[in-house]
């Protein structure tokens, strides 16, 4: 879990960095974090990512639930 985590937190690095480099003159939400990382960041930015954080969460437990067959589910209790 924590490589996993380790390497969803450089690949994010990465992805900023790409887009940074191609958006030009507009204003995406990893370009619009990243500027905000030195001024810190408003409440609706701070909800927003709250937001997502929630639903990636919830995505991530749902797909766990029924993509996990019951019997494997089972025996690890």
């Amino acid at each position: 879990m924590v490589g996993g985590a380790i390497l969803a937190f450089a690949l994010s690095f990465d992805e900023t960095m790409i887009t940074i480099l191609v958006t030009g003159t507009q204003t995406t939400l990893p370009v619009r974090l990243w500027a905000m990382m030195r001024l810190g960041f408003s409440p609706d930015i701070n909800a927003l990512v709250a937001l997502i954080l929630m639903f990636t969460i919830l995505l991530c437990a749902l797909a766990a639930r029924f993509l996990v067959p019951r019997q494997i589910a089972t025996q690890r209790s």
